[in-house]
């Protein structure tokens, strides 16, 4: 990559913190992969991935059966 840029906000107001990482990618054609790890520990925490128009809450908003191995998202 050329370089990768993370945002942390804490929205008080909203009890809220969002996290933002943004990749400078190269064009790469071979199978590649980048992983993110978010150590919190927050009791009765709620994870929303950000998807066009809306967002999902892993197992919550997936269908039985749907692939959990990786999640898609959009910002």
């Amino acid at each position: 990559t050329d370089g990768i840029v993370r945002e942390i906000r804490m929205l008080d107001a909203l009890g809220r913190v969002d996290v933002t990482n943004t990749i400078y990618k190269n064009a790469v054609y071979k199978p590649e992969g980048l992983h993110f790890g978010f150590p919190f520990n927050i009791p009765d925490g709620e994870v929303n991935i950000g998807i066009a128009w809306g967002h999902y809450r892993p197992e919550a908003d997936q269908l039985p059966g749907s692939n959990k191995n990786y999640y898609t998202m959009t910002y």
